[in-house]
């Protein structure tokens, strides 16, 4: 007679509640860990940091004065407004930077010049040595810029005032609210020529890419562990990863910071630290004070202020140390750091941890060598059909169905459906490999903790590359190695029926850091694929981004889910459930007010034409048709059968043209002064003369376009043997064309002094940028429907010959 058996699902039931029930409860821990501070009210001790004393300094420039383009009246007035908001706090010296210069960033052909006016602040010390933080005033020509970077302003403000009202401290404090961030990064290449600047030895840097939650610790050093002890010795609320930093340095994000000239042009050492959920509002008119808790700045100014004393307290080192930190936080509680020579030995000690829980195993004959050999070949064999699957069931909407980023508003779903396509697979797998095993005479403990055995090695290969590689994100690879290797110890220790719950409750600490990371980087990624238009629907780059850590979190899952058994049937509910999500994501719209596609509408008009160009494009991989469907005239420009920008014809701009006059021959006038005083040496300022040629004529040129934000010089780059930026020309390999833009130029107009080969007028294009309104943009946003967000730049050209 045979026993009977129990239901075939209340194992497999049971286990994935437990599993799921697990995941909801890491889930609510993180969004708890996200949350913002209570903002501390105005009647808090007067040195400490207050969310309501700040607010109104956000207030007046984001809601008051607006636009705070440079070089507009908008950045004059915010820049007015601070100087006698902090000139009327007493112990502080407080001066304005007025700056021209330029600078081209590496590898790149456009050179910017430009004239700048930073506002800076100084709180003397005990000793001269200084700790710089800094916060740009300015804000793009899409918005006002409430957190960016209105929240970062606002709160240093506040800073200063609280520094003052406190004990004096042994270093000296600079504050550097900077102009023209949004244009070039110029503001902060101003101030490294500024004198305050030699005396900086650390600095802290401020910016914002959304209006939400906390603000995170994303690059630090280059290099000098000891930043980022301070950090974590003095912010009452830690929130930081290295991964963030590993990302951004790898130029994934399209954005930049400030932290880039302090680092490669003022060779300055420090932190960066900005605010990115809720990205769909960076650069948007949704980036205004209603959409800013005051939690979020108390979480950035009570950080600010405690790391400004921290580092000005402590020891200022300066550049000492190569060796990069590593760094992450847990919950929002502590911030764990070491440097990457410790990181290191935790990878060695780790290492021999899993070979001693392998061999701990083996001896106790709960593991097999080749049965841990042949789970490692199924568990790559599984990672490779989770991505693959992932990658297939997100090229359907995509290209299958036409619906790129149908998930753009709402990623919950996309991410859920995509997480349990990649697990869909890896449990067939696992089917396969259990059925194996059982074939070679292997019982259901041991075929779980081969599957154990199996994660571990892999996980262990992946923490040894990637600290070879140097790559701070291996933290993550380490916790899973231990936590993996407990699991294999207790596997060996414990009798089969006990050991895969403890081996579970082992695995937690890296399954809440994994789990910590994908909700920051859909976070992060989905509001930039608004911004980013991709060669590849973002679709494919999101699945790939859920499906590679969901897949390696749930390899510790597999032995558990091989004990409990229905392997295929858990792998068609995970994929019909994730179908199911998908299915429903495209149910939703793609866009929403809170969560709008950017959109770019240019008037252009070049002078001597009577009319001028409506020009739309779309800044996403999506196409801007839908949006235009309401102004039929607009047509695409060019035969790409996924436009992104489309045209028509508009009347004139009714702004003048900019002028291109030619001054007195032979005229000398350095970038040094913009306005047209003479400067010597313009001449030789990174001038290369090609000496095979006839000697090249002297060309002095003033380009005027009173209201423009921004002036864009094109030439022919043959042509030019010198010019008067303090720069070299671009090598002839970067193209034939010429190009040099002013950020901010003066009414006056901006003198460029050249030297033309050959005798023939040279051809000069000059396009002025302003962030203005026109009737007929005003009358094409009108048409526009609630869930686009644009912008309008108005360009007028002149092509002169001189």
């Amino acid at each position: 007679m045979t026993a009977a058996r129990g239901p075939t699902w209340v194992a497999p039931i049971t286990y994935w509640s437990t599993a799921a029930a697990i995941v909801v409860w890491l889930l609510v821990l993180i969004a708890w860990r996200d949350l913002p501070p209570a903002p501390a009210p105005a009647t808090a001790p007067a040195s400490a940091f207050s969310a309501e004393r700040a607010w109104p300094v956000l207030s007046h420039l984001a809601d008051s004065i607006g636009y705070r383009v440079a070089g507009t009246p908008g950045a004059d007035s915010a820049a007015a407004y601070l100087l006698r908001r902090l000139r009327a706090t007493p112990g502080v010296e407080v001066v304005v930077q007025d700056a021209t210069g330029a600078w081209r960033r590496a590898g790149h052909p456009l050179a910017t010049a430009y004239a700048v006016r930073n506002v800076l602040v100084r709180i003397p010390g005990r000793e001269r040595t200084a700790v710089l933080l800094s916060a740009h005033y300015d804000s793009p020509p899409e918005s006002v810029g409430a957190a960016d970077d209105g929240v970062a302003v606002a709160a240093l403000v506040e800073v200063v005032r609280a520094l003052a009202r406190g004990p004096r401290l042994r270093h000296t404090i600079i504050v550097n609210f900077d102009d023209a961030e949004e244009q070039g990064l110029v503001g902060a290449h101003a101030f490294t020529h500024h004198p305050w600047a030699r005396d900086v030895r650390g600095f802290v840097n401020l910016e914002s890419a959304g209006p939400h939650g906390r603000a995170v610790l994303f690059q630090s050093g280059p290099g000098n562990p000891w930043l980022v002890d301070a950090y974590a010795r003095a912010v009452p609320y830690p929130f930081g990863t290295v991964t963030a930093q590993d990302i951004f340095q790898s130029g994934a994000i399209p954005s930049d910071t400030d932290f880039r000239i302090y680092r490669d042009y003022g060779a300055l050492r420090g932190l960066d630290i900005a605010l990115f959920e809720g990205g769909w509002a960076y650069h948007t008119q949704r980036d205004r004070t209603w959409n800013v808790s005051h939690g979020t700045m108390q979480q950035v100014g009570a950080n600010a202020l405690a790391l400004a004393r921290g580092l000005a307290d402590g020891e200022l080192p300066g550049d000492v140390s190569a060796e990069p930190a590593v760094y992450y936080d847990l919950l929002g509680l502590v911030m764990v750091h070491y440097p990457a020579s410790t990181a290191r030995w935790l990878a060695v000690a780790a290492l021999l941890l899993g070979a001693l829980a392998l061999a701990l195993a083996r001896r106790r004959h709960r593991l097999r060598l080749r049965d841990v050999v042949l789970a490692l070949l199924f568990g790559v064999m599984s990672l490779a059909g989770a991505l693959a699957t992932a990658l297939i069931l997100s090229v359907i909407p995509a290209y299958v169905l036409g619906r790129p980023m149908a998930w753009f508003a709402h990623p919950g779903a996309a991410t859920a459906a995509f997480a349990l396509a990649a697990l869909a697979p890896m449990l067939l797998v696992a089917r396969g490999l259990g059925w194996l095993l059982e074939r070679r005479g292997v019982d259901a403990g041991p075929r779980g903790a081969a599957a154990l055995g199996g994660a571990l090695v892999l996980w262990m290969a992946l923490l040894a590359a990637l600290t070879i590689a140097g790559i701070g994100s291996a933290y993550l690879a380490l916790w899973w190695v231990a936590g993996i290797a407990v699991a294999v110890a207790l596997a060996a220790l414990l009798p089969d029926e006990r050991w895969w719950i403890p081996a579970l409750a082992g695995a937690l600490p890296a399954a809440l850091l994994t789990l910590s990371l994908v909700v920051m980087l859909v976070r992060l990624f989905v509001p930039v694929f608004g911004r980013l238009p991709l060669a590849i629907a973002p679709d494919l780059v999101l699945a790939a981004l859920v499906a590679i850590p969901a897949a390696l979190l749930s390899l510790v899952l597999l032995p558990g889910a091989m004990r409990a058994g229905a392997l295929g049937w858990s792998s068609a509910v995970a994929l019909g459930v994730a179908v199911v999500a998908l299915g429903a994501g495209l149910a939703l719209p793609r866009y929403t007010p809170a969560h709008p596609q950017r959109l770019t509408i240019v008037h252009a008009q070049t002078a001597g034409d009577s009319a001028g160009t409506l020009r739309v494009v779309g800044e996403d991989f999506a196409t801007p048709r839908a949006a235009l469907a309401a102004v039929p005239a607009m047509r695409p420009a060019s035969g790409d059968p996924r436009p992104l920008a489309f045209e028509m014809p508009a009347g004139p701009t009714r702004f003048p043209a900019p002028t291109v006059a030619r001054l007195t021959s032979g005229a000398s006038v350095a970038l040094a002064n913009p306005t047209g005083a003479s400067a010597p040496g313009a001449d030789s300022a990174g001038a290369r003369r090609d000496e095979s040629t006839a000697a090249p004529r002297a060309l002095a040129l003033r380009i005027t376009a009173p209201g423009a934000y921004r002036l864009r010089l094109h030439l022919p780059r043959a042509r030019v043997a010198a010019w008067s930026l303090p720069l070299p020309l671009p090598s002839p390999a970067m193209g034939d064309d010429l190009r040099a833009d002013f950020a901010a130029p003066p009414d006056t107009g901006w003198v460029l002094d050249l030297r033309v080969r050959g005798a023939a007028p040279l051809p000069v294009r000059v396009d002025a940028l302003r962030a203005v309104m026109t009737h007929d943009a005003a009358a094409l946003e009108r048409e526009l429907p609630p869930w686009a967000d644009s912008h309008v730049i108005v360009v007028n050209s002149a092509e002169v010959e001189r």
